[in-house]
């Protein structure tokens, strides 16, 4: 797993948002090593960032600072342990550009052995980071990161008062366990330096690399931001680098001075830091520790707060969640408790259960319900159910009848476009090992009532699908995906990441609304918003053979498909009249737009199921390669 991130860092968005200290002293990072940008954990502190990022590459430079915000500066300087020249390798992976040449007797017997090809040797000007920092202005700095291939090492040592100073916080760098591989300083002379300056060890991340004899199958797939393919770390192999994170740990002793030192800002940032790097119990030892020199600036109590992690489903005030924790006394914790003790008895390991902690909904919780709203309908049990849209409750029906028919036991799920959770709690339910559920919104009813009624493991996060990587939770041997296709403007580009984040025989479940015309051939309706036959945010609407071949062109193959109207239910008489109804949509919809939506509707729109395995046999590589080279990195805001 990489270093782990906090995808919902609570406690920090409500220093950025509702104190705006970091305004006035923002966290300032230097990321050492940044092509093709820096770090997007750190956008999370918005204004209150400054970032001056290292790249040798004078046109990365270039490039990036043309498209970067004010508060992040991209500084073309090759940096070392001291200043003078050097050469610089140009490897045919421009990531792996660097100042140690890699010893080709041992790295040529490895998977990725082509990336490190010298395609070029410049002799470049080094400089010192401390030099760097000070030709820019820079008179401190709160947190550094290192990608250096190698020479991280070389960049601290070069780094003088700016490492050794006690403003800095931590360090995230990459590593060699090997010295073989370059020649570069490996992972225990970069710890001991660290050590030295009063830096601990809080995470590790490790990379395998399999041997070119017999290559194990890719961690992710690999592409440049052109869309080219390459090889990279495998999902087994030699452990051969990986990236650790560091922070002054300033309750113990070699730290003293730096504690006695630190001011209320310094020891905020430290925490926002861990709690961004999924570390929010050190951060709560921060506050805890520093509570009397903190309460000047902020309210220590509600940052414990948002820093606590939910317990049973239910998420509880810090001091509630510290003596439920030890001594069980709530009703959800001990229902909690007692079934974790029970299945560990009887040899089930973790409860996936979702039946509702009581046989029948309270009227406290009825009461609680009305407070918030809901899309989908869902089982609480005693016949009651959330008041979802009715018109709504067909395709549900429809996508629970596909889902009944695969086996969740042991899976890990991705829910796309979860809403309130049904489908999340039905995988749960099924005995999934796993279940995750993102959505632009979350449902507040989903994440504050549902999963504490269901005693639920489901983690809800509230993201956007198009920022979806195989690093961010990993790959799904399911993915739920309904009703979000037709509301992107970026349809091929979520197969695409869906399709990367599927294990090698992993099933997609997409349920869509379909065109159902002209399905002997391929089409992609495309309405402007005040025509779309649903709402202004529907304007993607494949035909069935359209996307059929869309999915296939994708790897995906389809195994099995239904619709609301059935397969049949759109071959009648009126084929014509519906297509002159698209054909002629623009000029009816300027008299009578309701009539047509509502004809659209009704005698062209339906709702489509497709059960989809991966089948890497259907991509034609020739062509992957040529449309992922059409376009550059894009970013979706």
């Amino acid at each position: 797993m990489p270093i782990s991130l906090n995808p919902e860092p609570r406690m920090t968005r409500h220093l950025v948002t509702h104190t705006r200290l970091f305004e006035h002293d923002p966290l300032v990072i230097v990321d050492v090593g940044a092509r093709w940008g820096f770090n997007q954990e750190w956008k999370v502190f918005g204004d209150g960032l400054r970032v001056f990022c290292f790249e040798a590459d004078k046109e990365e430079c270039e490039r990036l600072n043309a498209s970067s915000s004010a508060n992040v500066k991209y500084l073309p300087y090759a940096l070392g342990g001291a200043s003078g020249e050097a050469v610089l390798y140009h490897t045919r992976l421009s990531a792996s550009t660097g100042l140690y040449r890699t010893n080709w007797q041992y790295f040529s017997r490895l998977l990725n052995r082509d990336n490190a090809i010298v395609e070029k040797e410049e002799t470049v000007r080094l400089t010192t980071l401390a030099e760097a920092l000070r030709l820019a202005g820079v008179p401190s700095i709160d947190f550094l990161k290192l990608d250096v291939e190698g020479a991280e090492l070389d960049v601290i040592r070069g780094a003088g008062e700016y490492v050794d100073s006690p403003q800095l916080l931590g360090v995230l760098s990459e590593f060699r366990f090997h010295p073989e591989i370059n020649g570069s300083p490996p992972f225990w002379q970069l710890d001991a330096h660290l050590q030295k300056l009063g830096c601990r060890l809080f995470d590790m991340h490790f990379s395998h690399q399999s041997r070119r004899v017999l290559p194990y199958g890719g961690l992710a797939d690999y592409r440049l931001p052109n869309g080219e393919r390459f090889f990279a770390y495998t999902v087994h192999g030699q452990i051969m680098d990986g990236d650790v994170l560091y922070f002054r740990d300033l309750l113990v002793p070699a730290n003293s001075s730096i504690r006695a030192q630190a001011k209320p800002m310094q020891l905020l940032k430290m925490a926002c830091l861990m709690e961004l790097y999924e570390l929010s119990d050190c951060a709560a030892e921060v506050i805890m520790e520093h509570r009397e020199r903190l309460s000047s600036v902020v309210d220590c109590d509600r940052l414990l707060d948002l820093l606590t992690p939910p317990l049973g489903g239910q998420r509880l005030p810090y001091d509630q969640y510290m003596r439920a924790y030890f001594e069980p006394r709530g009703e959800v914790v001990k229902a909690a408790k007692q079934a974790s003790t029970a299945a560990e008895g009887r040899g089930q390991g973790v409860i996936h259960s979702m039946e509702p902690l009581r046989c029948s909904p309270t009227s406290e919780l009825l009461e609680e319900l009305k407070k918030h709203s809901f899309y989908h309908c869902i089982d609480l049990g005693d016949g009651r159910e959330t008041e979802g849209w009715a018109v709504a409750r067909p395709v549900q029906q429809l996508v629970l009848r596909q889902l009944d028919r695969l086996s969740f036991e042991g899976k890990r799920v991705l829910d796309v476009g979860c809403r309130d959770g049904l489908f999340s709690f039905y995988a749960e339910k099924r005995n999934a090992a796993e279940v995750i559920a993102i959505d632009n919104s979350l449902s507040s009813g989903a994440v504050e009532v549902l999963i504490p009624y269901f005693r639920s493991r489901v983690r809800m996060h509230e993201m956007n699908l198009l920022d979806l990587t195989p690093d961010r939770f990993g790959r799904f041997d399911i993915i739920n995906f309904p009703g979000v296709l037709y509301h992107l403007r970026y349809p091929f580009q979520a197969l695409k990441i869906l399709r990367d984040l599927l294990t090698p025989n992993g099933i997609l479940v997409l349920e869509t609304a379909i065109l159902r015309i002209h399905e002997g051939t391929p089409l992609l309706y495309c309405p402007a918003p005040k025509e779309s036959p649903y709402e202004k945010t529907s304007v993607t609407f494949f035909n069935p053979r359209g996307l059929r071949d869309t999915l296939a062109s994708f790897g995906y193959r389809v195994e099995g498909c239904d619709y609301l109207y059935g397969i049949n239910a759109f071959r009648l008489p009126y084929t014509n009249l519906r297509s002159r109804l698209v054909a002629s949509g623009n000029q009816l919809q300027r008299w009578t737009p309701s009539l047509v939506r509502l004809l659209l509707q009704r005698y062209v729109i339906d709702r489509g199921v497709f059960v989809c395995r991966i089948d890497p046999t259907l991509i034609d590589p020739e062509l992957e390669d040529y449309w992922n080279r059409i376009y550059e990195k894009v970013t979706y805001d």
